[in-house]
């Protein structure tokens, strides 16, 4: 209708003819999803078509939001997973399916019906011991009703339940395999089971190297021991004790050093003795303890059981107290957990890493081993303690050495045969007629 418009060149040799009308972004979605929630809403339609049971097991189901469902499934929401799996604890199905879920799905209202025939029909064979292709979900599923004591005695029996799961479908997923790890940890822990039934983590094994390390640092200092090894006191870390927590807390992999291998005894007393000096050293000219300043102090940090599974119970844990080793434990007060490990920070020491370094390095170029190492920067007290204890090392296995006897068991026959020669030249004639038979 513009007469500017009509005669500009836009227009000049065009013909337009009809185009189909544009849709924006949230058009698109918000069909997609109605195209995916079509199956699900045409089967329920269906329902009177299924067993009594999912109708019930759908009318108990609370009113949660699709939102809340997916992505926030709080205290309501894993209560109605909890009242709904223990109404069909029993349950089993037969139902001749095979789903094809190509999304995360972690409770029951989060499947829809043809799925969820196709889940209790996989929980009947499960539990019959037949392991069959089960979609990821389902796994979630099912540890999430061991979690929660649905169709096993909790204990000793749910464990082993939530361990079969685990070997069996193994690999599955490397996000469900550290999920169901981390559950079986806390399953020990909330129920109160074996500590031997929990697979030592790296975080754990970083824990114990330094609560032994602390220990080692607390009974130098109340025994007011300076010099390493002291055999008087009983309990005491041995040398290749703290040699080993060197090794695993250093960023320096002393664990990969030929020199320290070969040379095991000696590295270790060299290690232990000037561990003992620095810990001197911290406590008379520093305000924390060695141990403390290289990773923190003990702390007693929340603890979330059971992170990102649906897990609820009708009666509050009571007030425990559980010690999973010398290095951690967990407590319970109020229906809160808490844990205590003996460091602040989990990463391993650069400065104990420089020391170990220096040790290697030093106690090559002592012993003359033929592969040497390049210096690195250290403190001048600590390169100090080092080359105090090599020093004393060397002349402790020199004064060994000579006080040592040596006996060279090929020239016993010389000496035999002179030691007869000498007797025969001292006797008498009388003394040889004696002799003569």
């Amino acid at each position: 209708s513009s007469e500017r418009m009509m005669n500009s060149r836009t227009f000049a040799d065009r013909v337009y003819t009809d185009e189909p009308i544009l849709r924006t972004g949230a058009q698109v979605l918000k069909q997609r999803e109605y195209a995916s929630l079509r199956p699900r809403v045409e089967t329920r339609v269906q329902r009177h078509a299924m067993p009594a049971q999912y109708r019930h097991m759908h009318d108990i189901a609370r009113c949660v939001s699709n939102y809340d469902r997916m992505y926030t499934y709080g205290a309501s929401g894993s209560r109605n997973f909890y009242e709904q799996g223990k109404y069909m604890e029993d349950f089993e199905d037969d139902f001749e399916g095979k789903s094809e879920l190509y999304r995360f799905c972690g409770t029951y209202e989060d499947l829809g019906d043809y799925d969820l025939r196709c889940y209790f029909t996989w929980r009947s064979k499960y539990r019959s011991g037949s392991t069959t292709y089960a979609p990821l979900s389902f796994l979630y599923i099912y540890a999430h009703e061991i979690i929660c004591g649905i169709g096993v005695e909790q204990g000793a029996q749910g464990f082993a339940t939530l361990r079969r799961l685990s070997q069996e479908y193994a690999g599955i997923s490397a996000s469900f395999d550290s999920h169901l790890s981390r559950w079986m940890h806390d399953y020990v822990i909330y129920h109160d089971l074996d500590k031997n039934l929990v697979t030592d983590s790296l975080e754990a094994s970083f824990s114990s190297h330094v609560a032994l390390l602390a220990k080692a640092q607390s009974m130098l200092l109340a025994h007011d021991l300076t010099v390493w090894p002291a055999t008087s006191v009983e309990n005491l870390p041995t040398a290749h004790d703290i040699l080993d927590a060197h090794c695993a807390l250093s960023r320096y992999r002393a664990d990969r050093s030929r020199f320290i291998r070969e040379h095991r005894d000696d590295v270790a007393e060299v290690c232990s003795r000037v561990f003992a000096k620095m810990v001197w050293h911290c406590h008379k000219r520093r305000k924390i303890d060695y141990i403390d300043g290289l990773f923190g102090g003990p702390v007693r940090n929340s603890y979330t059981m059971y992170p990102s599974a649906i897990f609820w119970t009708s009666t509050p844990h009571p007030d425990a107290e559980y010690a999973l080793s010398d290095a951690e434990s967990y407590l319970c007060e109020r229906g809160f957990w808490w844990r205590r490990v003996p460091c602040r920070r989990f990463d391993t020491s650069k400065d104990l890493g420089a020391l170990m370094h220096a040790i290697d390095c030093r106690m090559r170029e002592a012993m003359g081993d033929a592969h040497a190492l390049k210096a690195r920067p250290l403190a001048k007290y600590q390169g100090k303690f080092v080359d105090e204890e090599i020093a004393a090392l060397l002349e402790r296995r020199k004064a060994e050495e000579a006080a040592r006897i040596h006996i060279d068991r090929s020239s016993l026959v010389g000496i035999r045969s002179a030691s007869m020669r000498t007797r025969e030249a001292l006797l008498t004639d009388e003394e040889r007629e004696d002799d003569e038979p």
